[in-house]
C-alpha cells in the first residue's frame, strides 16, 4: 500500500512547530484531530480495531499487531513495508531484545482510516520541520496496536 498524506485541515503544523520551539515542549490535545464532524467516527472505527488484536506470543496478557512504513527520502510517499520484522536491542528491552520478532500485521482498516494517516503525517512532518529527523535519509515508521488483558491474577 502506497499513500501520500494530504494537507490536514484546522491548524497547521508551522504554529504546532513555533510553540515546540518556543516553549521547549508541546501539548496536543486530541481535539487537535477532531475538529472535523466525521473524524469522531473514524477514530472510534480505530478504537474498535482494538478488539480484534490476537494474543501477542512473545508477552502474556497482551495481544498485539504490527506493521510499518518506509518513507524514501526523495519521496512524499509512504510505502507500506511488506515485512513486519522487529528488532530492539538488550539496552531497551532486557526480556525480548536482540532477537526479531514477528507480529500479526495491523488490519487494512486501520491503515487505510484517513484519521490515523493525519496522525502519522502530523507525526512525520513536525519531526521533520524541528530536524529530530533527518529528511536527507529514508524513514521507517513502526506502528503498534497493543491491548493489555491484566488481570490481578496475572498483571501486565
Amino acid at each position: 500500500m502506497t499513500f501520500v498524506l494530504s494537507k490536514m485541515s484546522g491548524f497547521s503544523i508551522e504554529e504546532k512547530v513555533h510553540e515546540f520551539e518556543s516553549k521547549g515542549f508541546l501539548e496536543i490535545s486530541n481535539d487537535i484531530f477532531l475538529q472535523e464532524e466525521e473524524n469522531h467516527s473514524l477514530l472510534t472505527q480505530a478504537q474498535l480495531d482494538y478488539y480484534n488484536l490476537e494474543n501477542d506470543a512473545y508477552g502474556e496478557c497482551r495481544a498485539r499487531s504490527y506493521s510499518r512504513y518506509i518513507k524514501y527520502a526523495d519521496s512524499p510517499d509512504y510505502i507500506l513495508d511488506n515485512s513486519n520484522d522487529y528488532f530492539q536491542s538488550k539496552e531497551y528491552n532486557y526480556d525480548d531484545g536482540g532477537k526479531v520478532r514477528q507480529f500479526n500485521s495491523i488490519n487494512d482498516s486501520f491503515l487505510y482510516n484517513p484519521l490515523i494517516q493525519d496522525i502519522l503525517r502530523f507525526d512525520t512532518e513536525f519531526a521533520f520541520k524541528t530536524n529530530i529527523i533527518d529528511t536527507s535519509k529514508d524513514l521507517i515508521i513502526g506502528l503498534h496496536q497493543v491491548r493489555y488483558k491484566a488481570t490481578k491474577e496475572r498483571p501486565s
